[in-house]
């Protein structure tokens, strides 16, 4: 038996528990690399556990303010729904007053439509009744205008009867003249008149100094006598009846105000006479309206391009250039005729309701 026989003899098993136990420490080796691993896997998430954990206790952090915030912002909800809700109830009250109010602003309302209502039947009634009057208002006014009319048409057919009638005192005057003349004559040549106008100038001298009234009318009648005789050879030549032709000498000749401020006569003769005029005749009536109108537009120095006859309402105007003030200022005309004055006529604005009659119906 060699030594290595005896040698692993004596130790075998010294060599099997080495060799197991080798393989224990390997084995434990193995399993300690592998908890060693393990460990630092560990470890590894320990530290990434750490970071979790602050990060979690960051949010927590976080999620405490924001806790803390919402709890106060929920108690100033709570405060604040307290003050809604009192508001609310302020409120509340509030409409019901006002539905109050509401309803008695609704009867109020009924009320006032019902008067508005009535106000209306009663406007209706007013309406209608208006109508009625200013229908008859507009019935009477233009009857007014119409007699309006009537009256200057009257006026005027009057106005130029004076006017004839004062031309013809001239012509009396005229002829008067004549027998005047022809009776001085026959006194210087006949005895006998110029007996009768000697006694006439006695017994007139005897009347102005006789103070009893018997003498008075006695004279009175012997004057009377011989006058007629006298008037009997010379009609007209004592100027006797001269009183009795003469008119009214002073007429007023009408004039309006027109739209542009200008003034219009009216002239004292109707429109049937100017158209005699037109028409050529000649007799004493013509002559005198064509004496008065040229006396008229000579002294009124009516003669510019836009002066002019024209009739409104078949009355005969004559329209003028000149405006209220001048008017005034001239104030009147005379109308001449052989180197006489028969009439001193005057310039009168006619009445507002006649102007406006005749000239702005429109």
């Amino acid at each position: 038996m060699g030594i290595n026989d005896i040698v692993r003899q004596f130790t075998f098993e010294i060599e099997d528990e080495i060799k197991s136990l080798s393989e224990d420490i390997k084995r434990l080796t193995s399993e300690i690399e592998s908890i060693e691993q393990r460990k630092h896997q560990i470890t590894t998430e320990i530290k990434r556990f750490h970071t979790e954990e602050r990060e979690v206790k960051n949010k927590l952090h976080e999620a405490d303010k924001q806790i803390e915030t919402t709890e106060k912002e929920l108690e100033d909800l709570e405060r604040r729904k307290e003050e809604l809700e009192e508001s609310l109830w302020r409120q509340k009250e509030q409409r019901g007053e006002k539905e109050k109010e509401l309803k008695r602003l609704r009867e109020l309302l009924q009320k006032t439509q019902q008067k508005i209502n009535n106000e209306e039947d009663v406007k209706h009634e007013c309406e209608v009744s208006l109508e009625k009057i200013l229908s008859d208002k507009k019935e009477k006014e233009s009857l007014k205008k119409d007699r309006l009319r009537e009256a200057l048409k009257t006026y005027i057919q009057r106005q130029e009867e004076s006017l004839h009638l004062a031309f013809g005192s001239l012509e009396e005057k005229e002829r008067q003249k004549r027998a005047m003349e022809e009776f001085n004559q026959a006194r210087q040549r006949d005895p006998r008149i110029a007996d009768l106008y000697e006694q006439r100038e006695e017994l007139t001298r005897l009347l102005k100094n006789a103070s009893l009234e018997s003498i008075q009318n006695y004279l009175k009648e012997k004057i009377s006598n011989i006058e007629d005789e006298i008037s009997k050879a010379f009609p007209g030549a004592l100027g006797r009846n001269l009183s009795s032709v003469q008119g009214d000498n002073i007429p007023e000749i009408l004039y309006a105000i027109d739209k542009d401020q200008t003034v219009v006569f009216w002239l004292p003769f109707t429109y049937q006479s100017w158209a005699k005029v037109e028409q050529g005749e000649k007799s004493h009536r013509e002559k005198n309206i064509i004496c008065f109108l040229w006396n008229m537009i000579t002294q009124l120095d009516l003669t510019r391009e836009q002066c002019g006859l024209g009739s409104v309402n078949e009355l005969l105007c004559f329209w003028s250039d000149l405006n209220r003030d001048d008017v005034m200022i001239l104030g009147q005309f005379n109308v001449v005729c052989n180197q006489e004055n028969i009439l001193k006529c005057i310039l009168i604005e006619a009445p507002y309701d006649l102007q406006e009659a005749l000239l702005n119906e429109g």
